[in-house]
């Protein structure tokens, strides 16, 4: 996959990134925890676009500096069972962003974890799906 992926409609300009990536393109920058519009600025100075997408962290964050940052959050690493998401309507003179949190039921989510198999689960369930579980 790729690590960005970029679009432009109606000359609006938005790039898609997992994060910030390093000086030969290779892998991320390093993570900044509570990150300011600055430092987003210098850490996507390459990125040449009005919206940058971004994940990486989880949290759902929204900052504005020489571009606009937007992470939505995750779709299910978080504390409850919850998917965040980000809607962008795009028209001819503007764009409207909406981020939304849509709750689910995950009953037997962990279980489904076990009888899948799911290679790495335990990490997973650990690093990602901070629940209870």
């Amino acid at each position: 996959w790729p690590f960005s992926t970029a679009l432009e409609k109606f000359g609006l300009r938005i790039e898609f990134r997992h994060y910030a990536l390093n000086e030969d393109k290779s892998w991320f920058r390093d993570f900044i925890k509570n990150p300011t519009a600055k430092d987003f600025d210098d850490h996507f100075d390459d990125v040449d676009a009005d919206l940058v997408f971004h994940g990486h962290d989880h949290q759902c964050r929204e900052l504005v500096g020489r571009k606009r940052y937007i992470n939505p959050g995750s779709a299910g690493c978080y504390d409850r069972p919850e998917a965040r998401v980000a809607i962008l309507d795009i028209e001819k003179e503007n764009y409207r962003l909406e981020l939304h949190s849509l709750t689910y039921d995950d009953d037997g989510l962990m279980e489904a974890f076990d009888n899948r198999l799911v290679p790495a689960r335990d990490f997973i369930r650990k690093a990602f799906i901070t629940r209870n579980g």
